[in-house]
């Protein structure tokens, strides 16, 4: 990884009147590649929505826009036509997911301190999860 940014993020810090009984994660990635400059680039959008206590409403308590870079040497080696279209090879888009997954966990934890989202913990996922587009935490 050559670069990790918090590209914006915002958290709604105003306290509930009622207890948060949890919290659950929406996220989306992008992944876009560079083959000319050997350069993987991954989006991870995160969203975070509070339950609270005796209301079955999702309440949105925060957003997180991460950017994060990787500078790969055989990078056009790891590019297979499947099916009329390009794919990146899965264990590497596994590898360079479940790191950014991981770096944006601790960015969040530190942004989180003292607001509304300071208990919600991103939760450890199996990377080869965050390339299903159906699956959620």
């Amino acid at each position: 990884m050559i670069k990790a940014s918090c590209l914006s993020f915002s958290v709604n810090n105003s306290k509930p009147e009622q207890l948060i009984d949890g919290f659950s994660f929406d996220y989306t990635t992008k992944t876009k590649v560079d083959i000319d400059n050997t350069l993987l680039f991954i989006q991870l959008k995160i969203d975070i929505s509070a339950a609270i206590a005796g209301d079955e409403a999702k309440h949105k308590a925060a957003s997180f826009d991460f950017g994060f870079t990787y500078e790969v040497d055989n990078l056009e080696q790891l590019i297979q036509d499947v099916e009329g279209h390009r794919e990146l090879d899965r264990t590497l888009h596994m590898s360079v997911l479940g790191i950014a997954f991981s770096t944006a966990r601790g960015i969040i934890l530190t942004k989180a301190a003292n607001t509304i989202i300071q208990d919600a913990y991103l939760p450890i996922v199996n990377p080869s999860h965050l390339l299903d587009p159906n699956f959620q935490i």
